[in-house]
C-alpha cells in the first residue's frame, strides 16, 4: 500500500505541541512491541494501520512540520503504519469529533485541557499495562513532568510527557546596544531583571520602547511560588491566598515602570511577542510557556541571544512544569501501536532530533540538552545556547482540576484591570475569585 499523510491545515500559537523520544535507559526500546507480536520470534508481521493524533489544545506544530519533524521517524520506525493523520482543534474541533464520533488513537494535550476535555468526555485509558508488558522506564522521564500527569490522573498514568516545557527569556542585542546597557546575566533575579527594565524603558526619536514584554497569562499558570487556583477542598477559587496578591503585585510592578506600560492586548501573548518580533520596540520577552522555540517565532530578522528565565529572590527554584502529554485514547482501536508511537515519542532518536532543531526533552539526559539548536538555522547567531544544556528547574505543581483554566483566565483578567485600569488589588482579586466561581459552578451544573 502507498503511504498517505492526511495533512490539517493549523495556526501556529505560543504553545508548541512538538514531542520527542528514544531509547529506555533499561529494559526494551520504546516500540519494541510491535516486532513482538505474541512474543515469540516466528511473530507474524503487524497488519497495516492507520493512525489518527488528534491536538486538543493547540495548532503547533502544524501538520506539515509535524511530517517533517515526526511523522517520518514514527513510520520509519514502524513500516506499518502506512497513514497518520493528524489533527488540531483548530482544524477539527474536539467537539465536533465528539459528535461525528471520528477516529482518535492518539490525544495530545496539555494540564490546561487535560482534565476539563481529555478525561472529562472519558478520552483516558490507563497505560500501565502497556508499561509494564513494554518494560518502559519511566525513570528516564522528567520527574517534575511524570509527577504531574500522574496528578492529573489521580494518580494513575493515562500519556507520557514528550517535552518539559522551556523557560528562557530571549533578548535583542541591538537595543540594549543602542542604549548602552550590559546584556542580561545567566543567573538574574527578578529584581535585577526589573532594574534592566528600567534602564531600557524610554521614548527615543518617538518611538517607545519596552524594557520587557511578559504575558502575565502564562507566569500564573506556571507561578514559582507553587500558588494553588483552586482549593481542593471546597473547589472553589483560592485567590483570597495572601500570595496571590504578593506575587501579582510583582508582576504588576514591572508594567508600572515608566515607559513599560502596556495595554490589555500588549499584555496577551500575541501582543507581547509582536512588541519583541514585529515591532522590535520590546528588550526583553519570554512566552514563559513554550515547548518548541522554532514554532514559537520567527527570529530571521532580530538580532538576538537567550538567558535564564529571571528567578524570584524568594522562590529559586524556577517554575513549574508545563509539558505536552500524549496520551493513549481510549477510543482507539489499535491501542498498543498508539502506545509504541507514544513511548516512542520520548526516546532518545526523537528527542535528540527535536532538541537539535530547538524543542525541549522530557528525558534526564544532559548530552540531549547539550544538542539544542544545532540544527535549527534560526539560532546561529545565538551565542548563549547552552542555557539550554543545563537541567530544568522546577517547583512542585500546584493542585490541578478541571476547572483552573477558568480561575486562571479570571486571575489574568484581574491582574490585567490592576495594570491598565488602576483597580486596587484586593478588590480585582475578590472579583476574579466570585467570577471563578460563578462560572465554575455553572460548568458543574452544564455537566449534569
Amino acid at each position: 500500500m502507498k503511504r498517505r499523510w492526511c495533512l490539517a491545515a493549523l495556526s501556529v500559537m505560543m504553545l508548541g505541541a512538538a514531542a520527542c523520544g528514544a531509547q529506555t535507559g533499561t529494559g526494551a526500546e520504546p516500540g519494541d512491541s510491535q516486532s513482538k507480536g505474541d512474543g515469540g520470534p516466528e511473530s507474524k508481521p503487524k497488519q497495516p494501520i492507520e493512525l489518527y493524533i488528534q491536538n486538543i489544545y493547540s495548532g503547533s506544530p502544524t501538520a506539515e512540520e509535524f511530517t517533517d519533524m515526526y511523522g517520518r521517524l514514527i513510520q520509519q520506525k514502524f513500516p506499518h503504519i502506512e497513514s497518520i493523520h493528524y489533527y488540531s482543534n483548530a482544524t477539527r474541533p474536539l467537539d465536533q469529533v465528539l459528535v461525528n464520533k471520528d477516529r482518535m488513537d492518539i490525544v495530545i494535550t496539555s494540564q490546561a485541557t487535560f482534565q476539563s476535555a481529555f478525561v472529562a468526555n472519558s478520552l483516558h485509558t490507563d497505560i500501565s499495562g502497556y508499561i509494564a508488558q513494554t518494560k518502559y522506564d519511566v525513570n528516564r522521564l522528567d520527574a517534575s513532568s511524570l509527577n504531574l500527569v500522574k496528578q492529573l490522573g489521580g494518580g494513575k498514568l493515562y500519556g507520557l510527557p514528550v517535552d518539559a516545557g522551556g523557560t528562557w527569556l530571549i533578548y535583542n542585542k541591538d537595543l540594549f546596544d543602542k542604549f548602552g546597557v550590559s546584556y542580561p546575566s545567566d543567573s538574574m533575579t527578578w529584581e535585577q531583571f526589573e532594574d534592566l527594565a528600567k534602564k531600557l524603558s524610554r521614548t527615543d526619536g518617538g518611538v517607545k520602547y519596552h524594557g520587557a514584554a511578559l504575558p502575565p497569562v502564562n507566569y500564573l499558570i506556571r507561578n514559582p511560588y507553587g500558588l494553588n487556583h483552586i482549593d481542593a477542598a471546597t473547589g472553589k477559587a483560592s485567590f483570597q491566598d495572601p500570595g496571590w496578591s504578593r506575587f501579582l503585585n510583582r508582576i504588576a510592578d514591572l508594567y508600572r515602570i515608566p515607559g513599560n506600560e502596556k495595554d490589555a492586548q500588549q499584555l496577551g501573548t500575541s501582543g507581547a511577542l509582536n512588541l519583541f518580533r514585529k515591532d522590535k520596540t520590546a528588550a526583553m520577552y519570554s512566552p514563559i510557556v513554550s515547548n518548541d522555540i522554532t514554532l514559537a517565532f520567527g527570529l530571521e530578522d532580530v538580532n538576538f541571544d537567550f538567558t535564564r528565565f529571571p528567578s524570584m529572590s524568594d522562590a529559586p527554584g524556577g517554575v513549574q512544569t508545563y509539558p505536552n502529554i500524549y496520551a493513549l485514547s481510549a477510543t482507539s482501536p489499535h491501542k498498543e501501536d498508539a502506545f509504541d508511537v507514544i513511548a516512542y515519542m520520548t526516546s532518545e532518536e526523537v528527542q535528540l532530533a527535536k532538541s537539535r532543531r530547538g524543542g525541549f526533552a522530557s528525558l534526564n539526559n544532559d548530552s540531549i540538552r547539550a544538542a539544542f539548536g544545532q540544527e535549527a538555522p534560526a539560532f546561529i547567531r545565538a551565542k548563549n545556547l547552552k542555557v539550554f544544556a543545563e537541567p530544568n528547574r522546577y517547583v512542585t505543581p500546584t493542585f490541578f482540576s478541571e476547572y483552573v483554566s477558568i480561575a486562571n483566565t479570571e486571575l489574568n483578567a484581574a491582574l490585567t484591570s490592576v495594570v491598565t485600569g488602576g483597580t486596587d488589588m484586593n478588590t480585582a482579586l475578590r472579583q476574579a475569585a466570585e467570577s471563578a466561581d460563578r462560572k465554575i459552578e455553572q460548568a458543574k451544573q452544564a455537566k449534569k
